[in-house]
């Protein structure tokens, strides 16, 4: 398998991708440029739309850093008919203009796990410690991607895991697409968030996440 190494630039950033097979590879767990007025309050609403992504999960067995932390590969595979636009720069402090007045739209992809035990129609849900963000614009050629049907990107996030094999309980990889738009108005920032999708993986049992994997 032929690995190639891109640098997609962005202003006088650029974002590390790998492309495997044509496949995308955005490591999200490295050090994280965050915006400098970050927001004080917010709104949002969901739309309980179901993205046409299928969301699987993997680990390399790898054991924790130092943070506790472990390295999560998240692989979203488009199922559906037409082209999904997806954010791949991990660097929301890229997309921060510099006159505070000025108001800005990003997408903004969501990454996370969920303990979760119980039966699927009445789950009780524990959001596990990390995940990753990313954010993309029309306005900042490279961060967004067109993901054309049956076209993946994986992602690598560091998430905080449960200790042993979790008694029962079931890990599940969850993601949310957003439109999201700041203002700053008086020295506050506020962020109104609309959800333009989710999906979920397959359940996981805590152990098939905590060893070596093919």
């Amino acid at each position: 398998m032929t690995t190639v190494f891109l640098a997609l630039c962005v202003s006088t950033s650029c974002v590390s991708v790998t492309a495997a097979s044509a496949q995308l590879t955005v490591d999200a767990t490295g050090p994280i440029r965050e915006r400098h007025r970050r927001p004080s309050s917010g709104t949002g609403g969901s739309s309980g739309y179901k993205l046409p992504l299928l969301v699987s999960l993997r680990t390399t067995g790898a054991p924790p850093d130092e943070r506790g932390k472990t390295v999560v590969e998240f692989t979203l595979t488009n199922i559906g008919k037409s082209d999904l636009a997806i954010p791949i720069s991990p660097h929301p402090g890229d997309f921060e203009p510099e006159d505070p007045k000025v108001s800005y739209s990003v997408k903004m992809l969501n990454l996370y796990l969920t303990l979760d035990s119980g039966e699927r129609t009445s789950r009780q849900r524990v959001m596990l410690p990390g995940g990753a963000h990313l954010y993309g614009s029309s306005r900042l050629p490279g961060t967004l991607i067109s993901l054309t049907p049956a076209e993946s990107i994986h992602v690598l996030a560091s998430v905080t895991l449960p200790d042993g094999e979790g008694n029962g309980k079931v890990i599940v990889g969850r993601v949310t697409l957003n439109d999201e738009t700041l203002q700053t108005v008086r020295e506050h920032t506020v962020s109104d968030t609309r959800e333009i999708g989710s999906g979920e993986s397959q359940d996981y049992p805590v152990r098939s996440l905590l060893g070596p994997q093919e």
